[in-house]
């Protein structure tokens, strides 16, 4: 892909788009139109800074991806002979191909700048993966259960259920097991992606709904009765 930063009413701007469109295809070009969008003014400039092209700000500014990755910016309108060049020096050496504004080549090399330059131009940034050793990382995924484990919602309904399963000691037992055998089912499917089931076989969830109805009313009603008593 060649994203081309300049203006329409620049025949330089006009040129390159043409030789590149006769190169490539229509397809595969990306002019963004300075003078009708800011952000792309900012990303221009933002270009030029890190890139360290100079104080003079000149256009067309071409930034070639292959892959998804950038590997040629270049400055200024040339010829196809100049362009086939280009791509030469691309393929003999690796790292980004940096064409100024005098027509000199340099190359970078450090991956956070092309990195950066991709982040700019495409608008997204490379996910970044933290690596951690087993030593680093088992104390902070136990922590971050023993957290997620302390529910408010969960210990007032574990508590109202053992207040309405009082009258019997051993029913407090299976109210609990029950109760803790159903918190683990339920993560464990929401952990397998089972969860989804529900949106391709869609009448289950009106079962669910209906089944949480009764028991939630059977619970009121036991417990009414508890109270009555």
């Amino acid at each position: 892909m060649y994203y081309i930063y300049g203006e329409m009413a620049c025949s330089a701007c006009r040129s390159t788009k043409e030789l590149l469109t006769k190169m490539c295809g229509e397809e595969h070009i990306v002019f963004k139109e300075l003078t009708i969008n800011e952000t792309y003014m900012d990303e221009y400039q933002q270009l030029y800074e890190i890139l360290e092209l100079g104080d003079v700000y000149q256009i067309p500014l071409v930034v070639v991806f292959k892959d998804n990755d950038p590997i040629i910016v270049c400055i200024g309108n040339y010829d196809v002979e100049t362009w086939k060049k280009i791509f030469q020096i691309q393929k003999d050496m690796e790292g980004l191909i940096i064409v100024d504004t005098n027509g000199q080549v340099k190359v970078a090399m450090q991956e956070e700048l092309m990195v950066k330059v991709k982040e700019i131009v495409l608008g997204v940034a490379e996910p970044r993966i933290e690596k951690m050793s087993l030593e680093e990382a088992f104390p902070v995924v136990i922590g971050a259960a023993l957290a997620d484990s302390v529910n408010p919602c969960t210990f007032s309904v574990f508590t109202a259920l053992l207040l309405i399963a009082t009258a019997r000691g051993r029913k407090i037992v299976f109210t609990g097991l029950a109760f803790i055998f159903a918190i683990y089912a339920m993560y464990f499917a929401m952990g397998f992606g089972l969860i989804k089931i529900f949106y391709y076989i869609s009448f289950i969830k009106w079962i669910v709904a209906a089944l949480a109805l009764v028991f939630g009313s059977l619970s009121i009603l036991s417990g009414l009765r508890g109270f009555k008593s």
